[in-house]
């Protein structure tokens, strides 16, 4: 089996930056299958490198500001992010491209894919989604399950 690693990132502290560790929280109350792993990566930034060593797919959640209704969200490779013509970035000090980009320089090459949700608030001091993002989080939720072939893994 593929080892699949779900990377949450994103900073709980200024609302919906953090909606990437809300969805890896929850998909951690999942029945997922055992090459499925659920990391909340917060805002390590570089210091999430080790994890894409000798992992097959590494699916990466996280708060994109991009020019659209908030809640909206986007599943890019690395290389459709960065083919973007708007401005498109993680809300982190370093970005997923940085992070990709220097994984691939320590000489891993997981497939990459990347889950990303327009903010409303990305900014103010709150442990809260804002309604529009918290109701993209089960949407986001099945379409990572579905990447990962776990349809039906959410228990109640």
């Amino acid at each position: 089996m593929t080892h699949v690693l779900i990377l949450g990132v994103g900073n709980v502290l200024l609302a919906d930056e953090g909606v990437g560790v809300h969805v890896a929280r929850r998909l951690m109350q999942a029945h997922l299958p055992a090459h499925v792993e659920v990391i909340d990566g917060g805002t390590g930034g570089l210091d999430l490198l080790p994890y894409f060593r000798d992992t097959e797919h590494v699916i990466i959640v996280d708060a994109l500001e991009f020019e659209d209704e908030p809640g909206a969200i986007y599943r890019l490779s690395p290389d459709q992010l960065s083919a973007c013509t708007q401005p498109i970035v993680s809300l982190h000090q370093v970005s997923m491209i940085d992070l990709i980009g220097n994984a691939r320089l320590l000489g891993f090459h997981p497939e990459i894919t990347i889950f990303g949700i327009v903010p409303k608030d990305a900014v103010s001091c709150s442990l809260e989604l804002t309604p529009e993002v918290e109701r993209a989080v089960p949407r986001v939720i099945q379409m990572v399950l579905n990447e990962v072939g776990a349809e039906q893994a959410l228990a109640g």
